[in-house]
């Protein structure tokens, strides 16, 4: 109820400047790390000017959602003290100084009602979708050029940008979420149906040729039958046969031409995938995207049963460290792509992460940070979206240790914090 009571409130000049800071970070998420960084300063800045001192320590008292990340801090600065590489620690320390700065500057700030979020999203959609033409027609220029395809795949799709294929790709899973289950109402451009559903055909074509795998999956089966459901009831069925047919197309484009996707694919059906992580076979020299993991995975539960890191771990600092001294072992059978830097690449698993550098207190906490969420959908406005962003990123931390970078950090942070920010003042105005 307050949410939606909230549409009407009058808002003084500082709590508009908080937020339309809120929709700056929106929309520089997916942009590279200076715009990100930049735009938490300017939002922190808003914050001052708006929040509401006098009950600051109260609600953060009754906001007990809000510590998981901040204690998860205080963890890393902890290990700090033992962690032998301290520069590499304060390193990782300085960007996850989000941790404590969102949850506090968005989970405690102004309330963020309907037309508000709508605006959030609105901003990251529009976000996704400009950098998804930029990628495009820079591809296409390069193909009038050179006449090749390889700048419409993958990670050379979004080079010279600081993200990866893989988080765009985790982007467009929570902006063609917003595109499909979001109604929308203040932003009268989304609302135009010509513009939307270009708008959602690019997007769909983008993470396809974004080509990750996991997060490509994630939408036929998990986004698309939401859509789906959602639409049951509606007799048109323009969008539906519109999203299905893009999908479609895309897929068998690629399924049928040779393209550095479907290479990718079958290099997968092809690998022995078990003998190539395997220390004591010669075929361990050659990785692939899975073995690779399947190899770091394996060296560093190595290095947690070896050094005994369950409890504390070896520090944010040391994992670097440790996992150096492990691959000297390996020095034979690495092969020469990697060797020696695979040392210097995170463990691609963030449960994995969290367990090597702080120990089963950090593992645990972290467990609770990431989960908690799922539990509190049904209490919030938009629950549907929110479910599929979280379960997004829950596929993405099996692979990846997305809380190491800024890419995965800022927009997991914000767009969480947001999510308890509503749940909190949707319960306070219940109580009320």
């Amino acid at each position: 109820m307050f949410y939606l009571l909230n549409l009407s409130m009058p808002f003084n000049k500082s709590t508009q400047f908080y937020y339309t800071c809120l929709y700056i970070v929106a929309f520089a998420i997916p942009l590279p790390y200076s715009f990100g960084s930049s735009s938490v300063i300017l939002l922190c800045i808003s914050w001052l000017f708006s929040a509401n001192f006098k009950t600051f320590f109260k609600n953060l008292g009754q906001r007990k959602m809000l510590w998981l990340p901040i204690i998860l801090f205080v963890l890393h600065g902890i290990s700090y003290f033992y962690s032998t590489d301290k520069q590499q620690s304060l390193m990782d320390l300085g960007k996850k100084a989000s941790f404590v700065i969102l949850p506090i500057v968005v989970g405690l700030g102004p309330a963020i009602n309907k037309r508000v979020l709508e605006r959030i999203f609105a901003a990251f959609v529009s976000s996704i979708s400009l950098l998804a033409v930029f990628f495009l027609l820079r591809a296409c220029i390069i193909w009038l050029k050179t006449h090749t395809i390889e700048h419409f795949f993958y990670h050379t799709l979004v080079a010279d940008f600081d993200a990866n294929a893989i988080y765009y790709a985790l982007y467009s899973i929570f902006s063609i979420s917003i595109l499909l289950l979001h109604d929308w109402t203040e932003v009268k451009l989304f609302k135009r149906k010509p513009f939307y559903y270009i708008v959602v055909c690019i997007q769909i074509l983008f993470l396809v040729l974004l080509s990750s795998k996991t997060l490509l999956l994630f939408f036929i089966i998990i986004v698309l039958p939401a859509f789906i459901y959602k639409r049951r009831r509606k007799s048109l069925l323009v969008p539906q046969i519109i999203v299905a047919s893009v999908l479609v197309i895309s897929l068998c484009l690629l399924a049928f031409t040779n393209n550095p996707i479907r290479v990718r694919y079958v290099q997968i059906l092809k690998d022995d995938n078990y003998n190539a992580w395997q220390s004591d076979d010669p075929s361990g020299k050659h990785f692939s995207n899975l073995t690779l993991r399947l190899f770091i995975w394996k060296t560093a539960l190595e290095n947690i049963k070896e050094h005994d890191l369950y409890w504390k771990g070896c520090g944010n600092g040391d994992v670097q460290l440790y996992q150096k001294q492990k691959l000297h072992v390996y020095d034979s059978k690495i092969d020469t792509r990697y060797n020696p830097y695979i040392w210097q690449f995170n463990l691609h698993n963030q449960f994995l992460q969290m367990f090597m550098m702080l120990g089963i207190i950090g593992l645990a906490t972290f467990i609770l940070f990431i989960f908690v969420p799922f539990f509190y959908l049904k209490a919030i406005p938009e629950k549907n979206i929110f479910l599929l962003f979280n379960a997004s990123f829950l596929f993405i931390i099996l692979q990846e240790s997305a809380l190491q970078t800024q890419a995965g950090i800022i927009y997991y942070l914000f767009i969480s914090s947001i999510f308890w920010q509503i749940f909190y003042n949707s319960k306070l105005s219940q109580n009320a």
